[in-house]
């Protein structure tokens, strides 16, 4: 299981990205950290059995975008689980997606796909 936190400070957001371990193994290690309704979500993604996930949990400190992937060498799920979490912050901080904006997208995207890389990377 590798576990890393990535804060953006252009939009203010902490991110958690968990590889490299079954969703439930995570949630059994770290159940005492999860509020109910995070424990919730968690327990009705575990049930489809998918190969990533992503989501936002509101929490007293802020919010904390999650990211899941089954194995950090699976780039197809990494890159789709990244996209909807740029489409998450870029919808909660009013910034536009679309043709106009491609570019920032762009560059997001590849933002996270090379921190998320760094910490597959790390030994467990």
């Amino acid at each position: 299981m590798k576990i890393g936190k990535v804060y953006d400070s252009y939009y203010r957001i902490q991110t958690l990205y968990v590889t490299d371990c079954k969703l439930i193994d995570f949630v059994k290690k770290h159940k005492r950290q999860l509020d109910e309704t995070s424990m919730n979500v968690l327990m009705e993604v575990i049930q489809r059995d998918p190969a990533g996930f992503h989501s936002v949990f509101h929490t007293d400190c802020g919010d904390l975008y999650f990211i899941w992937i089954y194995n950090h060498k699976d780039f197809s799920v990494m890159t789709h689980e990244i996209h909807h979490m740029i489409c998450s912050i870029f919808e909660d901080r009013d910034v536009p997606v679309g043709i106009n904006n491609q570019e920032a997208f762009a560059y997001y995207m590849s933002f996270w796909i090379s921190k998320f890389i760094e910490i597959g990377k790390k030994r467990k």
